[in-house]
């Protein structure tokens, strides 16, 4: 079964394209005088819009830091929330507007703070690609750990978008690399499902298992005659097992990347030589074998319960 991105990781960051109020449009559009003299006639700070969006939340969102602080000086409630509970916290971590999210900090914004469905700013940040805004955030102590309603870790969200960068950033600040969202994914089935190999890279080096299974069904093996992005057209250990195959000897490692299999390889060791002969549109996947040879060879994902990564893989049709 393939995962969608979460959704409201997409529509939570995006702008608001309608003003409310005169303070609403001069703070998003960072007029910094304009705010001043509307706060001096006696224009409300805390009004909200209609989506629950203060004037503080359009300057966070569109990075207008002066406006942030002119805001914050005439009492803005850093911690208000819109009907989906981002902050202006969220707002600005979303868009990496890293200024504006040490003024918000340094004003007290909760860098806890989760939307309705548990993301933090964090989680924002990191699957945004921001890595200044997550360094921000981590120091002031964002919760590397933390999760959404769903599962999802702040490694996820950058996994699924391939922010090595802020990969990188996460794992040295402890996050847990085997850490699994509510269907049993990992960030290393969310980097396979989507083809980014330097995030699988990152993700192998900081010991992650490729034998991690997800929940639910096994992955159906990819179709055996003329599978898509074919490297070799002389490998003939991509067929599926039959079911004497999975009560034998394990499975041999998988020859070095860009070698013809032996013709003595057998089915046991079909589906890992896939691997490295049929990556297709994600190529760069034949350096899974590589970097893992021990641990691809351990898998024998046909004579396991669940979907290891290897069958997950493999059962895209890559």
């Amino acid at each position: 079964m393939l995962k969608k991105f979460p959704s409201s990781l997409r529509a939570s960051r995006n702008a608001r394209a309608v003003w409310d109020t005169a303070l609403h449009c001069a703070g998003g559009n960072g007029h910094t005088e304009v705010v001043e003299v509307l706060l001096r006639a006696g224009a409300d700070v805390v009004a909200e819009g209609k989506a629950g969006y203060t004037a503080l939340h359009y300057a966070s969102t569109e990075g207008r830091t002066e406006a942030v602080v002119a805001l914050l000086r005439a009492g803005a409630d850093v911690a208000a929330e819109d009907k989906e509970g981002l902050t202006a916290l969220h707002c600005a971590s979303a868009k990496g507007h890293t200024e504006a999210v040490e003024a918000l900090l340094r004003a007290g914004a909760n860098v806890a703070a989760k939307i309705n469905v548990g993301f933090t700013s964090l989680h924002f940040a990191s699957n945004a690609g921001h890595t200044e805004a997550v360094k921000a955030l981590l120091n002031a102590g964002a919760d590397v750990a933390a999760k959404s309603k769903a599962g999802y870790t702040a490694l996820h969200c950058a996994s699924m978008e391939g922010r090595t960068e802020v990969v990188e950033a996460l794992l040295r600040a402890g996050a847990d690399v085997a850490a699994k969202d509510d269907d049993g994914y990992t960030a290393l089935h969310w980097a396979s499902q989507e083809g980014h190999t330097e995030v699988l890279e990152a993700l192998l080096l900081a010991g992650a298992d490729i034998a991690a299974k997800e929940k639910g069904e096994p992955a159906p093996l990819p179709p055996v005659s003329k599978p898509r992005g074919v490297v070799s057209s002389g490998c003939t250990a991509c067929t599926r097992p039959s079911a004497a195959s999975t009560t034998g000897a394990p499975p041999r490692p998988p020859p070095p990347v860009g070698a013809a299999p032996a013709a003595s390889a057998g089915p046991a060791g079909a589906c890992i030589g896939r691997i490295t002969h049929t990556a297709g549109r994600h190529s760069q996947l034949v350096r899974l074998a590589a970097l893992a040879p021990t641990r691809v060879a351990r898998a024998a994902p046909w004579a396991t319960a669940g979907a290891t990564l290897l069958t997950w893989v493999q059962g895209l049709g890559f």
